[in-house]
């Protein structure tokens, strides 16, 4: 491994609204949420291979997009890979995302999360 590397708290949430919307060509739904941050996480390791694998494009003082790549592996190796498409807003010091949009781009023929067709 030779990009950067960093240990994060992956925090909890609770869901305090879920609506499932319409189902997209890959499988998945679209939702609307609204969460609330609990005091339990998770902590993992994240790291860049390649500074060409992630973007973030300033829109203005307080807006900016951003996109990142991401795989996730498992006992099969690579199990699938997909984008990170946000959007952050400046509240007061710090930015915060307004939205996420995941991606999944591409599925191990074994893979524990591939969508199944009905």
């Amino acid at each position: 491994m030779s990009g950067p590397a960093a240990r994060i708290q992956a925090q909890a949430k609770l869901n305090l609204y879920l609506r499932v919307l319409n189902r997209e060509e890959s499988g998945y739904h679209s939702i609307e949420t609204i969460y609330h941050r609990i005091d339990l996480a998770d902590e993992i390791a994240v790291h860049a291979e390649d500074d060409r694998l992630r973007a973030i494009d300033v829109q203005g003082a307080d807006a900016a997009r951003g996109r990142a790549y991401y795989t996730v592996y498992s006992d099969v190796g690579p199990d699938h890979t997909g984008r990170y498409l946000d959007r952050y807003v400046r509240v007061g010091d710090e930015w915060l995302f307004s939205r996420r949009r995941v991606t999944t781009d591409w599925f191990s023929p074994e893979s524990f999360g591939k969508p199944i067709n009905r």
